[in-house]
């Protein structure tokens, strides 16, 4: 809350202030908890983590993750990744998608803004985008 007063004392501003926290994702493979940072072989599933903060500050609530079949997060086709309640946190994992086919794909996760204390505004991480490769084929 916070209140604001001018040399009127008839006049008075109240109103409730959010902190916006950051939101910061990383994408797993299902065989592996250390993030993913490059393409990776076609036929790969994979899955996102969030990791909400905000300051000194641990927000809790939930995150909703969406999954992009395009290479960043407006092309392509939308489908919902679950959403995962906050530990600490941490919202891990979403939905696993795959085997992935060959091509670029994208998760964004989405803090709700409902943590109990009323203090964080909702908010959105960058758009994450990983490619998959072909498997080369051995002779």
């Amino acid at each position: 809350m916070f209140f604001l007063s001018g040399s009127d004392p008839t006049v008075s501003i109240t109103g409730t202030c959010k902190v916006t926290p950051l939101v910061v994702t990383e994408i797993h493979t299902s065989t592996s908890e250390t993030p993913v940072i490059a393409p990776v072989p076609a036929g790969t599933t994979v899955h996102d983590k969030a990791t909400v903060s905000a300051g000194t500050a641990t927000p809790a609530g939930t995150v909703t993750f969406t999954f992009f079949s395009g290479g960043d997060c407006t092309s392509g086709t939308a489908s919902g990744a679950g959403t995962v309640t906050l530990v600490s946190g941490v919202a891990h994992p979403s939905q696993s998608k795959g085997p992935l086919s060959v091509g670029s794909y994208a998760f964004r996760a989405h803090y709700n803004g409902d943590d109990p204390s009323g203090n964080y505004a909702a908010a959105d991480s960058l758009c994450e985008t990983t490619a998959r490769r072909r498997t080369r084929r051995t002779h």
